[in-house]
């Protein structure tokens, strides 16, 4: 029998939680909610769920191991998603590292993390993840959803704060396994709030590229020198999920930004390119009138190896 976990269940719960590892903070009751797997009365397992407006983040889902061969974690998923249905859910959304396999098997679809962290990003386990930044790049996420998803197109828009969260998961992945960035350790939210807004406070433009009403790829300015004498130039920045590299959508962003920043009467646009390796941002930068114009090399170290700094310039 499965129902939904009652006050005297909760110790359960956290001990189980604590046991294996996957009790990260304590459990928000206000957007949380959890059902449990009864056995002869005897709890046997149990699954939770967040809300946040329309969508939901599957929190946890554990069987006691001596039962995981008689399908209760599948009957689990399966009321879990009827009880978020009942709430007019319109997609239920989770992270994985290893169990991603038996979500496939169960309907879902890997979707970026990106989306994750705009959809659900006041559910307390997404807003954990955000306030760490690595943790956050190590997860693999997922989702089924209820309704077809929307497919507004693509649009390039200014970014505002509330982009924050994804821009945070885009930037996070970047910085754990890409070399576009020489820092070691990804920045949280809130690092990447106040970076936001300097950049704003700057008269910078800060853009998005939503793709079906989704934050996937963000492009801004900044400045290339502090000093007043270099105050026509600036230094461009794009990153994107992975799940939109190759798709022409960073032509688009970065020739949205080109266009602001000669609109503002900037005069020259810097482009520095973390190692000569990076083919793909190097190429994206020529389709776009940059030319080369100087190399460093073996200037930077990450992953064990000594990288190349690459420059690129374009007149506006």
């Amino acid at each position: 029998m499965i129902q939904i976990a009652d006050s005297t269940q909760h110790d359960y719960i956290l001990n189980r939680l604590h046991a294996v590892g996957m009790l990260w903070q304590e459990i928000d009751l206000a957007c949380s909610q959890f059902f449990v797997a009864l056995v002869e009365g005897n709890v046997c397992g149990f699954v939770g769920l967040e809300f946040d407006g329309v969508y939901v983040l599957l929190r946890s889902l554990y069987v006691e191991p001596a039962l995981r061969t008689q399908g209760i974690a599948s009957r689990l998923m399966a009321y879990a998603e009827t009880a978020a249905r009942a709430r007019g859910a319109k997609a239920i959304f989770c992270f994985s590292t290893a169990a991603g396999g038996y979500f496939l098997k169960h309907g879902y679809a890997k979707t970026p993390v990106a989306l994750l962290a705009q959809r659900v990003r006041n559910a307390p386990q997404m807003h954990y993840y955000l306030e760490r930044g690595a943790a956050l790049a190590q997860e693999i996420s997922y989702a089924k959803w209820f309704v077809p998803r929307p497919t507004n197109g693509i649009v390039i828009r200014s970014a505002t704060l509330d982009d924050v969260a994804p821009i945070t998961a885009i930037y996070s992945e970047s910085v754990a396994y890409g070399t576009a960035s020489w820092e070691y350790d990804p920045p949280n939210i809130n690092d990447l709030r106040t970076r936001m807004q300097t950049v704003l406070n700057g008269g910078f433009p800060y853009l998005v590229a939503e793709v079906d009403g989704d934050v996937l790829r963000y492009s801004y300015a900044s400045t290339y020198r502090p000093r007043i004498g270099y105050r026509f130039v600036c230094e461009d920045s794009v990153y994107a999920d992975k799940s939109l590299r190759g798709r022409g959508i960073g032509k688009m962003i970065l020739s949205a930004l080109i266009e602001r920043c000669a609109q503002q009467g900037l005069k020259q646009m810097v482009a520095v390119i973390g190692d000569s390796e990076n083919q793909a941002s190097i190429n994206l930068h020529k389709s776009l009138g940059f030319t080369q114009v100087g190399l460093l090399p073996k200037i930077g170290y990450k992953f064990d190896r000594w990288l190349d700094s690459v420059i690129m310039q374009r007149a506006l």
